[in-house]
């Protein structure tokens, strides 16, 4: 398996279950968000086009959801005019960017929306936002919820030493 199978795979708990590439790096080189394909490989559309693997994020953010910060956003998006002009102008991009993709395959999706939401101000997670923004920087929720979840990238390259373990293991297996 290449080391990216090989970490992102650790870094998923299985292996991809769909074509990626690496859209982005952490500060230590690993992969932090993958675009993937807009079709899986039995052949369904898949509406998301970057997935945050970086584990350490993963954990952060589902600590923020379970704190009950999807709605909240979603409050906050209705209440301001700034931050839901934001979250409407990436998702279009986002259904745009999807949709070129999907046209060589001729798919079409209940919807292209970023996670696949069911209409653009619904967030239906926080990981899916915070890669979106990781590609495009400029994303002001995607901001709001870096800024929430504090530090950006562990500390101590969990990413290496997972694969270091997994290569030890390997070699005395």
């Amino acid at each position: 398996m290449a080391e990216v199978d090989q970490i992102v795979a650790w870094q998923l708990g299985r292996p991809p279950s769909i074509d990626f590439k690496v859209a982005r790096e952490c500060i230590f080189g690993w992969p932090a968000v993958l675009m993937s394909s807009v079709v899986t490989m039995a052949g369904s559309p898949n509406p998301n086009r970057y997935y945050l693997s970086c584990p350490f994020l993963r954990r952060r953010l589902a600590v923020l959801e379970d704190e009950g910060h999807i709605r909240r956003f979603e409050e906050r998006i209705q209440a301001e005019d700034g931050l839901r002009a934001s979250v409407m102008a990436a998702q279009e991009a986002h259904r745009r960017e999807w949709g070129r993709q999907a046209a060589a395959f001729n798919l079409k999706a209940r919807s292209a929306l970023i996670a696949g939401a069911a209409r653009p101000t619904a967030l239906k997670c926080l990981h899916a936002h915070m890669a979106w923004y990781l590609v495009h920087p400029d994303y002001q929720l995607g901001q709001q919820v870096a800024a929430l979840a504090g530090e950006q990238w562990c500390a101590d390259e969990l990413c290496r030493e997972a694969l270091a373990n997994e290569d030890e293991c390997e070699a005395a297996g």
